[in-house]
């Protein structure tokens, strides 16, 4: 038999289990904050166009971009508080106002309140400004006429006040250039437009009413041969070859016709560059007897050309700039370097 426990208070310490939980290599934490939204934001997601105009019955983009500002212009008003109007504005505002058929204006209006009367256009918009976006077509090249596109708006925007524009009121900057006719719409106007022979080359800006697209055209140089430093030729015992070099603009393409107006000289084509030609001219040989081949009855060791020695033949260099462009003419003369059966001089009469 087990003896009685002592007097006095027992305690004691039992343990079921014991759990280890060895922790993990990563933990995924967060950061909590209080924030506090705004108690206004606008509810709508699609903003819906209602007409300006309770005759209107055709849209144009100008109105639905016009609708779209009003719209901005509104969000901003719609921040302002009671506490901000003046004092005179606080008498009427808030206000609302309907496309209701016109009835007699309220009043009489006191003294402070008489710059707050509702004018009779409050129900129109405002037409949007001119703006051009692109141009496209072309191109615009010296002494020729070509078409091109102009994309925009509000170019005959519906407002009968405002009124179409006419074509005369698109202009190309410097001068030289010339809007002469073309059709327009609201959102676009094809234009014809001639380019006078010395207009300078490079780009140009278009303006239409106040708005000014910068340097969307550009006048390209009209392939031309402008000048030639031969005049004349020199006809010898052998034949020639000499150069001519022909300076002008945009002659990369340039071709030299063959024929030269006589049998004796012809042209060929050596190089060309934008502003340079370079062209040989081969000279065939005038051929005189030696002295003692004299015609019968005629003096000795007078000379005799078979065929005769030339003097003062007309030749014409004729180029082509370009395919499609007109051709350039140089006139040049043919004289013969032979006199008394040798070279120099002014040959006599057979």
């Amino acid at each position: 038999m087990a003896l009685a426990p002592p007097a006095g208070t027992l305690c004691g310490l039992l343990l079921a289990d014991w759990v280890e939980v060895i922790p993990n290599s990563s933990e995924i934490t967060g950061l909590t904050y209080h924030y506090a939204g705004p108690d206004a934001q606008a509810p709508q997601s699609i903003l819906l166009a209602v007409p300006a105009s309770p005759g209107m019955t055709v849209w144009t983009y100008g109105d639905l971009v016009n609708t779209v500002a009003s719209a901005r212009d509104l969000a901003h008003v719609r921040g302002v508080d009671y506490e901000d109007l003046p004092a005179a504005a606080r008498q009427v505002l808030p206000a609302a106002y309907f496309a209701n058929p016109p009835v007699p204006p309220p009043g009489p209006w006191s003294p402070a309140l008489a710059d707050l009367s509702v004018p009779g256009s409050y129900l129109s918009q405002a037409v949007g400004g001119i703006e051009i976006s692109s141009v496209s077509g072309g191109p615009l090249e010296q002494a020729k006429s070509a078409q091109i596109v102009v994309a925009g708006t509000n170019f005959a925007p519906t407002a009968v006040s405002a009124g179409q524009l006419p074509p005369s009121a698109f202009s190309v900057s410097g001068s030289g250039v010339t809007v002469t006719s073309g059709t327009v719409s609201n959102t676009q106007a094809t234009l014809t437009v001639a380019v006078d022979p010395q207009a300078a080359p490079g780009p140009r800006s278009l303006t239409a009413g106040t708005y000014t697209l910068a340097n969307c055209l550009t006048i390209a140089p009209q392939p031309r041969a402008i000048s030639c430093d031969t005049t004349k030729l020199s006809q010898g015992s052998a034949a020639i070859t000499q150069l001519i070099m022909v300076t002008g603009q945009a002659m990369t393409q340039a071709t030299v016709a063959s024929a030269s107006g006589s049998a004796l000289v012809t042209w060929h084509l050596a190089s060309a560059s934008a502003s340079e030609l370079t062209i040989t001219a081969t000279i065939a040989a005038a051929y005189v007897s030696p002295p003692g081949d004299e015609p019968v009855g005629g003096p000795v060791d007078k000379p005799v050309g078979v065929p005769p020695v030339h003097f003062g033949v007309a030749l014409t260099l004729t180029i082509q700039p370009a395919p499609g462009e007109p051709a350039n003419t140089f006139p040049i003369t043919l004289d013969s370097m032979i006199t008394n059966g040798a070279p120099g001089g002014a040959a006599e009469e057979g």
